[in-house]
């Protein structure tokens, strides 16, 4: 269910793509819709950007899908892999040294879960190092992200959780509120910051104009907690910037932000060299 939504309006912002550019994005190479046979019978699609001229295996950071492709990008006409945001992050990564994965979606927690595993064991095949992959996510696909963290060791090297709503703490019920309402996938009820992997380094952005509600105030309360918790938490905030810095915000302060994501995901892998010039 998708309530209260301009429809017309989110097919425009599926159409925008990451407003830092590097030399190389446009040309790095993509496996279009490689068929994932899950477990559960579904048949999902990988999409893998690959940077250009590696001998060996590669990191990789696989884009966390937190809405099935039957909603509403179903209304939209573009699975998610598909839209502007994905497609460019994944060129942008790949152009930086890492594999970017995007995947289709029918059940988000059920095929996250999969696509990991399928990833690790195809890991030779896709150009991945099965022991460097890492989680992306951004507003209602967080709380999917962070389930990945939330059930035992995960092996992921890290996680980026951007302008993303996580967990319902204090007894607020704003995730599962909005998911009800928008369509996503809120599996992490009662679920708490202590049962978040401790070995896995978070990167969370957070914009001081994100209007999407109740989202920034999950954010902070999970942020407060994390720290609380010693948890190896790196927190950018963007004072100035709406919801979607990464395509919606055109500033040198939101290509920073997007910079920094970059260079945490090469150290978290251990990725060595200097990073991709941009343009």
């Amino acid at each position: 269910e998708t309530r209260d939504l301009d429809i017309d309006r989110v097919r425009e912002l599926a159409k925008l793509r990451a407003v830092l550019s590097v030399p190389g994005m446009q040309d790095v190479e993509v496996r279009s819709d490689i068929p994932c046979q899950t477990h559960g019978g579904a048949n999902l699609s990988l999409d893998v950007y690959l940077p250009s001229g590696s001998s060996r295996a590669s990191p990789a950071v696989i884009f966390v899908a937190g809405y099935g492709d039957q909603g509403l990008s179903h209304l939209v006409g573009l699975r998610l892999k598909e839209w502007g945001c994905y497609v460019s992050w994944g060129q942008l990564v790949a152009a930086s040294g890492l594999v970017g994965i995007t995947y289709s979606c029918s059940d988000p927690l059920a095929d996250a879960t999969e696509v990991l595993s399928f990833v690790r064991q195809n890991a030779a095949d896709l150009g991945v190092d099965p022991a460097r992959i890492g989680i992306w996510a951004t507003s209602g696909n967080g709380p999917t992200a962070l389930s990945l963290l939330t059930n035992g060791p995960s092996g992921l090297r890290f996680a980026v959780l951007s302008n993303a709503y996580l967990l319902d703490l204090d007894g607020d019920s704003t995730v599962a509120d909005q998911a009800a309402q928008f369509g996503f996938a809120a599996p992490n009820s009662g679920k708490a910051v202590g049962d978040v992997d401790p070995d896995v380094p978070l990167f969370l952005v957070r914009s001081g104009r994100d209007e999407v509600p109740g989202l920034n105030q999950t954010m902070d309360r999970f942020i407060e907690r994390a720290i609380a918790a010693n948890l190896p938490v790196r927190l950018v905030n963007l004072p100035d910037a709406p919801h979607s810095f990464d395509t919606l915000h055109d500033t040198e302060q939101s290509r920073d932000a997007i910079r920094e994501i970059v260079a945490f995901m090469r150290v978290s892998s251990d990725l060595q060299g200097a990073p991709v010039n941009e343009t």
